[in-house]
Formats: structure tokens, sequence, C-alpha cells
């Protein structure tokens, strides 16, 4: 079989998502097969993606990699000729989106049903779009993969599909994680840890209300850390932690490079992941990985922590400044759960993810 797989959305800053398609094509390459590959990938991000099978291949665009609507209308109007000519039996569409006009059968993985869950945090543009096209995408595919049972279950209802139509494929995190690092220096203080993309579903306000109602009544010394490239909440953010008066307590940091993170997670006391909806989750993986403890909100997160996490109400600011207290004056409660969260992390290998995946691309052009 000829797989064409879609990279084009990702870029060395692209987060989860990006993360999940690079340990993706690292899984593939590691199984042996009888099956070609072909990467569609810009001339930007081509480094994100090595190639050293023999059965692989990378065709290389130039886009203006900077506009959206530029790309995501040449992907539209371009690649699917481009896939035609190239005679492959399968696309794999692994961002939220695919090509409306292939000719060839479609999987698509689909990361976030946001725009339908929660269409009012989402600017009006990109929620026009989003819908449109990922709705129209999920019509379209021959096979869709749900990153959890917590997105199958919203994608059936949110865009109308049959559930025999959705196969469960969990992310996955490599050995960098596995294998933390001691985390910053002693000499660092103590600190929370926060990472991703500050969109209005991750809740990023109610947990800065909640930690300074913790800060209030304990009075900890530990600093709160937001880590991650800026979201269209950003502004918001920002005036709430002056209204706060956290200035002092909270440290903005922006992007950083996937081979950093495991640091900042053994440094950090404990996770605090309270979002409003989740299809995964990546970084209560990652957090568990590194063993650190985690707090969750809903969704996926739940799912993917098992017993191995604390479960807050993302709604209700007394139910995260509680679980804040607890993992700040529980000791053994962090250790047990920093044990538990190895051991439940260890099941999400890339190889797993790989070979699932696979399953999904057979199964697709058989049917």
């Amino acid at each position: 079989m000829r797989i064409g797989l879609n990279t084009l959305a990702v870029t060395a800053r692209s987060g989860g998502d990006g993360m999940y398609l690079q340990d993706l094509v690292a899984g593939l390459q590691g199984l042996p097969s009888g099956h070609r590959f072909r990467l569609y990938c810009s001339g930007e991000n081509q480094a994100l993606f090595p190639v050293a099978a023999a059965n692989w291949q990378k065709d290389v665009f130039r886009l203006r990699w900077r506009s959206l609507i530029y790309r995501a209308m040449w992907e539209q109007a371009r690649l699917p000729a481009i896939v035609g000519a190239a005679a492959v039996d399968l696309f794999h569409a692994p961002v939220n989106v695919m090509p409306l006009r292939l000719s060839v059968p479609a999987v698509l993985t689909v990361h976030d049903i946001v725009p339908f869950a929660w269409p009012e945090l989402i600017p009006l543009p990109l929620r026009l779009y989003w819908r449109y096209f990922r709705a129209r995408s999920a019509q379209r595919a021959r096979h869709i993969i749900a990153v959890s049972e917590s997105s199958k279950a919203e994608i059936v209802l949110h865009m109308n599909v049959p559930a025999a139509k959705v196969t469960v494929v969990y992310q996955a995190v490599g050995t960098v994680f596995h294998d933390c690092p001691p985390g910053v220096p002693s000499t660092t203080p103590p600190y929370f840890l926060w990472v991703g993309r500050p969109y209005a579903t991750k809740n990023v306000p109610m947990l800065l209300r909640a930690y300074a109602a913790a800060r209030r009544e304990a009075r900890f010394p530990h600093q709160l850390w937001l880590v991650g490239s800026k979201g269209w909440d950003e502004a918001r953010i920002q005036q709430l932690i002056g209204t706060l008066n956290l200035r002092e307590y909270v440290r903005r940091l922006d992007f950083v490079v996937p081979d950093t993170l495991p640091a900042l997670y053994r440094g950090a006391t404990a996770l605090l992941y309270p979002s409003l909806s989740e299809s995964f989750g990546r970084p209560v993986l990652e957090a568990m990985a590194c063993g650190v403890p985690a707090l969750v909100g809903a969704g996926a997160l739940p799912e993917i922590g098992g017993a191995c996490v604390w479960p807050v109400d993302p709604q209700d600011e007394a139910s995260i400044t509680a679980g804040i207290l607890r993992l700040w004056e529980d000791a053994s409660l962090r250790a047990e759960m920093a044990a538990c969260g190895r051991h439940q992390a260890r099941t999400f290998t890339v190889e797993r993810m790989a070979r699932a995946t696979l399953s999904v691309y057979e199964k697709a052009v058989s049917t």
C-alpha cells in the first residue's frame, strides 16, 4: 500500500498536534511493513520529520507559511491533484481537516471538537472555517481516528458520523519524557506548572483565580509557571494577573522546544491542568511520564490519567483551589500519584500508537 501523510499544518511551534505527528512518523518508520510512505512537507517544517527508512520519501513544497489562509487554500486547491498524480492508495490527514476533493480514500485524525462543543469561545472567523471544513472532512473521510474515548463520543455527537467509522488511537510520548532529567536547579523557587497555548477552553483565568485563592489561604512559596505560545486569550490573562496582584508570583514562559520540557516538569511540584475540554491532554501524559502529579479538569483528562490524577470541577474555583492546596500540603499523596502516573504513562507508547494507526490504514482501504 502507498500511503500519503500530510504534515503541512505543522510548524515547530505547533504544540501537541505537531508532537503527535512527529511521534507518529517516527513510530511508523520503526515498524516492519511492506507499505510505502510519502510525506507532504513544507520547506519550513521538513526538518521536523527526518526520514531514514528506505520505504519513505518526502515531497517538499514552498508555501507562504505564515499565512493560515494561504496554506489552507493551497491544500484544498492544489494538494488533491498532487496526491492523485502520486498514485497513493490512502491519504492520512492528521490534523482535523483534509482536502475535500481527494480522489483516494482518506483517514482523518480529529484532535478536538471545540468549534462544535464550545463555539462561543472561538473568534468568529476561525469558528466558521473550522466548523465547515472539519464537518465536511469528517463526512468525506473513509475512517476517523479519535485520540480518546471521550473525543470519539463527541465526534459522533457533533459531527454526525456513525460510531463504527471512528477508531480510538491514543497519543503517546517518547523516551525524552520517560527518561526525564533532573529538574531545574534547587535555587529556583518551588513552582506549579501549566503547559499549553492559553485558548479559552484551557481555563487559565479560572486557574489564576484559584491559585490566588490558595495563596491567600496558605501563603505557600510556590510560583505558578505558565509555559507555551501565546493564544487569543493572552491579553485577558495578563490583565487578570495584574488585577489579582500576581505579577510577582506568576512566571510566563513563551514557547519552549520540546527537549527542554522534561526538566521543567521534573522541577515542578505538580501540573495544574483544569481544562474545560480536552480531547487528549498531552501535558498530563508528559507530566505522568516524568513522575509529576497532575490536577486535571474535564474531557479526556480523567480517562488518560485514570486513578493517577487529582480530578476537579473546572468550572468551580473552590474545587480547583482545594485541589491545589491538597497537592501542596500532602507529600505522600504526591509520591503515590507520581509512582502511579509513571506506570500509567508507560502504556502510551509510540510503537503502540503507530501499530494501531497502521491497522486503521489497512481497515480503511479494505472497506
